[in-house]
């Protein structure tokens, strides 16, 4: 089984809500998480030039740096929270896009499957499905992990003839989640175009960092 495994994901959505959303936890009864992805859904791809590199812990994949810190770039003053919000969602979904291809190197990659409480939203599906380029289902629980490693034991060890078999004697509903999500071309050229960036504004920052270090 090969993979990624990124330390900065639904971390980055929670520092997200606490340094941008402090006045909406304060409304009785509210929502800042969606109150503030609310917001961030009106800002167009690529934030107006602002990007994130959401590094608030020590980076595994594809970066195994564990001493760059996060940033943000690009920073102009028509820049608000909302764009701070919707750059750090697609900062979090282009570090993914870049270990989806890193896999693809290897075998095909044709449709993500996604568990965690943050795809509830749909910014972040919004922003996954046109980030990787791929369909997306979003599935329920959070075991996703563990059951895909369980099923790949089963199906490896010859006890379920596929892995939808061992799925399903997994005690788990293959076709379970949302409908399938297919990206906007549009939107996945635009991602591309962002992402494509990111190596040289990699650079130039560690430029910065030695310069003041």
């Amino acid at each position: 089984m090969i993979g990624g495994a990124v330390s900065n994901g639904g971390i980055v959505a929670r520092w997200g809500r606490d340094v941008f959303g402090v006045d909406f936890a304060a409304e009785t009864g509210g929502n800042p998480d969606g109150m503030l992805l609310d917001l961030a859904r009106e800002v167009p791809i690529g934030c107006d030039g602002l990007v994130m590199l959401p590094f608030l812990m020590a980076e595994r994949a594809p970066l195994w740096n564990p001493t760059i810190p996060g940033g943000y770039l690009g920073v102009r003053r028509g820049h608000g929270r909302e764009h701070f919000v919707r750059a750090a969602v697609e900062g979090v979904a282009l570090m993914l896009a870049t270990i989806v291809g890193e896999l693809g190197k290897v075998t095909p990659v044709r449709q993500i499957r996604a568990t965690g409480g943050v795809f509830r939203s749909t910014v972040w599906r919004d922003v996954l499905v046109a980030a990787l380029g791929r369909p997306l289902v979003v599935t329920d629980g959070a075991e996703g992990t563990a059951l895909g490693a369980s099923a790949l034991a089963l199906y490896g060890l010859g006890e379920a003839g596929s892995l939808r078999d061992a799925l399903i004697a997994l005690g788990a509903d293959p076709d379970a989640g949302t409908d399938e999500l297919v990206p906007d071309p549009d939107e996945v050229a635009a991602y591309r175009a962002v992402r494509a960036q990111i190596p040289a504004l990699l650079a130039r920052y560690d430029e910065v960092r030695t310069l003041f270090s």
